[in-house]
């Protein structure tokens, strides 16, 4: 049986394993030249002040326009690294159009709804895992080094996050939500887990491999574990819906909803004194655990027959 991956327009140059690594370099050398190039953009914004940005960037707690500048920086560093890089080695490496890391394109009623469910039934099941993720124990020196990386991230996020009324909201949503679900997905999904598959001829391996890739690049490894299995989850919504819309979908749904709880209930939920998961018995887990299965069943099934019925075989 032939499945859509196979039969996707998105064809290597040279072989998979070349493109792949090519793919990577760009990415890699992209975050260093987005993160300079979101510098410079904002210069202009912020006065010209480079020590401001600086200290913003180092210690964003003692500035009040920390919040624009992380925000601006955030927004800019994100959509080049994740999107227009991979976007000019698409196009201009790789010769292809933007559809072809995706053989369908936009969302009906039915997708949708399931979607939803899998997404919000793996949430409960997967702050079981967040939980123990975030309480490993490491030897002194390395669990030192890790919280540290850890509270400076956090601290970045509250500054970001910080926002007053809906205006705000609307902007940071953008930049937290809509954005990286765009982007993220593209590169993650659309071409490095399409590249992993053609080499490996194993799309299980593609989805597993592209979903810790996601997960190290945001170095945080307190929510490392969790964040590969939310990557598998998208992963595994494109693989069988063979349609990246969905998977954005699903990645706007993960982040708008943590936004929106942090929105309304503020930085506790960013620090985890919310109360957690420990607050929701076992058994509402293994529900969830339950749910989650049976919908993804009925989302592969859905799919497999709209691919059948379409003449496609999968």
């Amino acid at each position: 049986m032939t499945n859509f991956l196979e039969q996707l327009p998105l064809q290597p140059r040279r072989s998979a394993g070349q493109s792949l690594l090519t793919l990577l370099f760009i990415a890699f050398l992209g975050v260093f030249l987005a993160q300079f190039i979101a510098l410079l953009t904002a210069l202009p914004f912020f006065g010209f002040d480079i020590a401001r940005i600086y200290d913003v960037m180092t210690d964003p707690t003692g500035d009040p326009a920390a919040h624009n500048i992380l925000l601006f920086i955030q927004g800019v560093s994100s959509l080049l690294a994740y999107g227009v890089f991979p976007y000019f080695f698409l196009r201009s490496v790789e010769h292809q159009p933007f559809s072809a890391v995706s053989p369908k394109w936009g969302l009906s009623p039915i997708p949708v709804m399931l979607t939803i469910g899998i997404l919000y039934t793996f949430l409960v099941v997967d702050a079981r895992v967040i939980e123990w993720n975030a309480n490993l124990n490491f030897p002194p020196e390395l669990e030192t080094s890790l919280r540290q990386m850890e509270d400076t991230a956090m601290v970045a996020t509250k500054v970001i996050t910080d926002m007053n009324g809906i205006g705000d909201f609307l902007i940071v949503l953008l930049v937290i939500a809509v954005i990286p679900a765009l982007v993220e997905e593209f590169l993650f999904r659309g071409l490095i887990q399409n590249y992993l598959h053609r080499l490996s001829g194993n799309p299980h391996v593609a989805i597993w491999i592209a979903a810790l890739i996601f997960s190290a690049v945001h170095l945080q490894f307190y929510g490392f574990i969790p964040r590969v299995l939310l990557g598998a989850l998208f992963g595994y919504l494109f693989y069988y819906s063979g349609n990246l819309s969905v998977p954005i979908l699903a990645h706007f749904l993960n982040n708008g909803f943590s936004l929106v709880l942090v929105y309304v209930m503020g930085d506790e939920v960013i620090e985890g004194t919310d109360g957690g998961p420990e607050k929701l018995p076992w058994s509402f887990t293994i529900v969830a655990l339950v749910g989650l299965i049976i919908l993804f069943y009925y989302f592969r099934g859905y799919h497999r027959k709209q691919n059948m019925s379409h003449g496609e075989l999968g």
